[in-house]
């Protein structure tokens, strides 16, 4: 690293390719990747308390380390977060290696992720109401488009 600490440059072959630091390949994948996306909201906030703030790229013992700190095992409390850090680590790493801006590996393999329990949420009678009637108006090519996929899964179980 420079300088600047977040972008040198590395010659490789006839081609000048930046280079970030791990904090600003997380800031490049949140902004360039996910932004406009759902998941960026829930992303930044899981990068704001721990992955925003390291200088320099966690080895994976280090990864190993917080996930386990997060959540003590499987089925436990804490999991989701901490898979949720993992896997952000893991898709800025692999994404910045496909856009060819880093070159620091990736920390997170032969990390596995915690399991955590399914989520089983029934529908209750005035939500399905309330969607039969959705359904019953659709009148635009993705509002018929999504009666036809809720209606399948409806009726296939």
């Amino acid at each position: 690293m420079g300088n600047s600490g977040v972008l040198d440059y590395e010659i490789i072959g006839s081609a000048m390719l930046p280079v970030l630091s791990f904090s600003a390949l997380i800031l490049a994948y949140l902004e360039s990747h996910l932004k406009g996306k759902p998941s960026y909201a829930p992303m930044c906030r899981a990068a704001a308390p721990w992955i925003l703030t390291l200088q320099n790229t966690p080895t994976r013992v280090d990864l190993l380390t917080r996930h386990r700190a997060k959540c003590a095992g499987h089925f436990q409390p804490g999991a989701t977060t901490a898979n949720t850090e993992l896997a952000l680590v893991r898709a800025a790493c692999r994404w910045g290696a496909y856009q060819e801006c880093w070159d620091g590996g990736d920390p997170t393999l032969g990390i596995k992720k915690w399991k955590t329990p399914k989520r089983r949420r029934i529908g209750r009678y005035q939500e399905l109401g309330a969607m039969l009637r959705y359904f019953d108006q659709a009148s635009s090519p993705t509002e018929i488009r999504d009666r036809a996929l809720f209606g399948l899964q409806l009726f296939t179980g």
